[in-house]
């Protein structure tokens, strides 16, 4: 891993900021191991809040970030500062354990499911998505069943569903019980309808509530509308009003939910 330094992180989020920018995203991979390797370790956490603390900045995003690198420091940081957007998307890849182990993760079920636990009475409103990847060498009828309970019952906002493409020269197309196109197929469906369900139960939670959301440009399913985001990481349609342009944050009343998002006034 290679860390940018938290003067050019800092340097370059005040750039964006002194140009408009109402929201920053930092990404990169294995986010959550940040500043390990800086002569002078430094941790996400700590970056997050330094970021956070800039004059003008209205919201802090963070990508995907692996469960076992979120700390006890970041939970509190991202909770306690509300510059920081409520949502992260923290791959869990399967919800059984003989499967993460053959994927080599880093974390177990019961591991993954503690650390919502933690998110979410620290964060009631914390929106939580993941990537699952179906059809993983191994992968019976069984263990599906047990990720797609899994799934359920951590209610994600949206679940992105991967599945498994055999690649040469990997050790995982070595494996014995490769799991046939037509079970895959099948099998994602079946994930992708859970993941319609549980975002229109998550979107259906805002109904008649007060939303911010910051417009991006004009919506694609509705005439005279633009649409952006919530810091939940929902995607609102709203019309247009005058006054309000785009980049802006604007405060709305969410009217109806479908499993893509919501509609306001």
């Amino acid at each position: 891993s290679r860390s940018r330094s938290p003067e050019r992180v800092l340097q370059e989020a005040q750039m964006l900021i002194g140009e408009g920018f109402k929201e920053i995203v930092l990404t990169g991979v294995h986010l959550g191991t940040y500043g390990s390797d800086l002569e002078e370790a430094v941790s996400l956490a700590t970056l997050l809040r330094s970021v956070a603390d800039l004059p003008g900045l209205m919201r802090l995003r963070i990508s995907s970030v692996d469960p076992h690198e979120i700390t006890r420091e970041l939970v509190e940081v991202i909770a306690e500062n509300h510059v920081i957007c409520r949502h992260l998307h923290i791959p869990a890849q399967a919800g059984d354990d003989e499967i993460l182990r053959a994927m080599r993760r880093r974390n177990s079920v019961s591991e993954y499911r503690q650390l919502v636990e933690t998110l979410r009475r620290a964060m009631p409103n914390l929106a939580i998505t993941t990537d699952i990847i179906v059809g993983f060498p191994g992968e019976t009828e069984a263990s599906f069943d047990r990720t797609y309970e899994f799934c359920a019952e951590m209610a994600f906002s949206k679940i992105h569903v991967f599945p498994y493409s055999r690649r040469a020269r990997t050790r995982a197309a070595t494996l014995p019980n490769q799991v046939s196109s037509d079970e895959k197929l099948e099998r994602t469906q079946r994930l992708l309808a859970l993941s319609e369900a549980s975002a229109l139960a998550y979107h259906q939670s805002f109904v008649g509530s007060e939303v911010e959301v910051l417009l991006e440009g004009a919506s694609e399913l509705y005439p005279d509308h633009v649409q952006g985001l919530t810091d939940t990481y929902v995607r609102v349609h709203t019309p247009a009003r005058d006054g309000a342009s785009l980049g802006e944050l604007v405060t709305v009343t969410a009217l109806e939910a479908t499993a893509h998002g919501l509609k306001a006034d």
